[in-house]
């Protein structure tokens, strides 16, 4: 997908306040200051060929922001929310909101499940693994019913300290 069709599936807000730790973007434009974070959403057919587009997209806001946040380990997590939304929440269109802040990433996936994910004893079995990895790799997760009748399933990854910042 390039540059240009990003815009046929993106709303991206961003939240500016005044703070301590702004985040600094660098575009094409120009430069920016964000203090709170940015907040990017996008929603694509529900097939699993769009798991890697929605990659992608994580890469390009991580890169938006500046963050530090290891974009390896939320790129295995967000798979791991859209496969299980995939295989479970029965929708028709896959739902990601990104909230890059300073000092975390929040991932949310959200599907039409009335049910509650949870862990799974994966066994000898293919499936079952998904949500056991994104309690492994993540600091924090859980899950909400919105009053639109969604659910969402969100985990959170606190970013790395930026190089040469004191810890």
């Amino acid at each position: 997908m390039t540059h240009g069709e990003w815009s046929n599936h993106i709303l991206v807000r961003l939240s500016l306040a005044t703070g301590k730790n702004p985040v600094h973007t660098r575009t094409s434009r120009g430069s920016r200051s964000l203090d709170k974070g940015a907040e990017f959403a996008i929603k694509l057919p529900a097939k699993a060929s769009n798991i890697a587009t929605m990659r992608r997209f994580l890469a390009h806001a991580l890169v938006l922001c500046d963050s530090t946040t290891h974009e390896g380990e939320a790129a295995l997590v967000l798979s791991e929310l859209l496969s299980n939304a995939l295989e479970y929440g029965a929708s028709a269109v896959l739902s990601v909101v990104l909230r890059v802040e300073v000092d975390r990433l929040t991932i949310e996936v959200a599907d039409e499940s009335p049910n509650e994910p949870r862990l799974r004893d994966p066994g000898s079995g293919r499936n079952g693994r998904g949500l056991r990895i994104v309690d492994g790799v993540a600091d924090d997760w859980g899950w909400s019913f919105p009053d639109d009748g969604h659910k969402v399933v969100w985990a959170a990854l606190d970013a790395e300290p930026a190089r040469g910042a004191p810890r």
